[in-house]
């Protein structure tokens, strides 16, 4: 029951509450994990959700807030038209207060900002980690079709080594002057891909100048072949810049997998670097894969961790060379939508959804 619980936007003075919730909240997939900040709470949701909307849930008997949700809004490809989306994400109950409702009561109210607020057009959607199947199902109280089981991670530790690339091909920022041509190769990449925010030249070129916290969190780097033409990019985010991630549960055979492969840094402190927009230029799949490899190697001052979610089916699984062992994590992707999504059609998948 909610009845004395009362939920309300959230706002910045509740930056040190949330914090405090993190450690009740911690995520119920196969990798359970903490939050820890280096900036203030909001001010960090902020930095990388830029269009979003918070909502936290007070107790009369419990100081600070026991619930918090979040949605952030955009636009988004949707068989071939262009719809406003809103991301749901960052859902998390007190331990003490769950079973009371109180999560389905926070998403009822964000679902009907998100229907005030983008219209009938909407399509809403979220993203569930592997193993968590009690969020699963809550999702689906409210989502109309459930794409399971494409959504991987490419998950590994920065390197120490720089790596061995292909011939001629070279890594590095992307330079101003080069966006457009960035702008038009990406999108043409994710041209079929459903739930892709389309960029434009001074979109990327205003996502690379932000300074959150006055950090500089945001990279676009580009391969380029021996004459210099770019046949490869990505987009990249400093997250550890901003806050780390502490695992505080992982399943057995997970642990013994990087204990043999070691593709997760040493300790439990991961910071984190987010990957996304990646593509290539037709034919050049180990350009991508270079170009990945690179970014992991450039950046393991400020990351230990590389992060990057991708379709399994769609063309990236391929360029990235995941190895079989131990098994990629991933996650199923549940939507609400009037019409439901083609699911032959290529998903543009990124836990920032940015």
């Amino acid at each position: 029951m909610t009845d004395r619980i009362r939920i309300r936007p959230m706002r910045p003075d509740d930056s040190q509450a949330l914090v405090a919730l993190e450690d009740e909240t911690a995520d119920g997939g196969q990798v359970r994990f903490l939050t820890r900040y280096k900036h203030d709470y909001y001010a960090v949701q902020q930095a990388l959700r830029p269009d979003f909307a918070g909502l936290v849930a007070e107790a009369p008997s419990c100081a600070g807030v026991v619930g918090v949700g979040l949605m952030s809004f955009g636009a988004c490809q949707v068989d071939g038209e262009v719809r406003p989306y809103g991301y749901l994400g960052g859902l998390g109950v007190h331990q003490a207060f769950r079973r009371r409702g109180i999560a389905t009561a926070i998403v009822s109210e964000l679902l009907a900002l998100a229907g005030e607020r983008l219209g009938p057009d909407r399509v809403i959607f979220a993203r569930i980690q592997a193993g968590n199947e009690a969020s699963l199902r809550a999702n689906m109280k409210w989502a109309n079709q459930l794409i399971r089981d494409r959504d991987r991670f490419a998950i590994g530790k920065t390197l120490d080594r720089a790596p061995q690339g292909v011939d001629g091909i070279a890594v590095r920022l992307a330079r101003e002057d080069e966006v457009e041509t960035i702008a038009k190769r990406q999108n043409a990449f994710y041209r079929e891909a459903n739930l892709y925010p389309s960029k434009t030249a001074e979109q990327l070129r205003e996502w690379v100048g932000q300074r959150p916290c006055g950090e500089a969190i945001n990279r676009y780097y580009v391969a380029v072949d021996p004459h210099k033409q770019i046949i490869a990019g990505a987009g990249v985010t400093l997250e550890g810049c901003l806050m780390t991630n502490q695992v505080v549960r992982m399943p057995w055979l997970m642990k013994a997998a990087n204990a043999l492969s070691r593709r997760l840094p040493a300790g439990t402190e991961m910071k984190r670097l987010n990957g996304q927009w990646l593509w290539f230029k037709e034919g050049y799949e180990a350009a991508c894969g270079t170009l990945w490899s690179a970014v992991k190697w450039l950046e393991r001052k400020q990351a230990n961790l590389a992060w990057c979610s991708f379709d399994r089916e769609g063309p990236l699984g391929a360029a990235l060379s995941l190895p079989r062992f131990p098994p990629t994590a991933g996650g199923s992707i549940v939507i609400h939508s009037s019409p439901a999504l083609r699911e032959d059609s290529v998903l543009y998948c990124n836990t920032m959804m940015i």
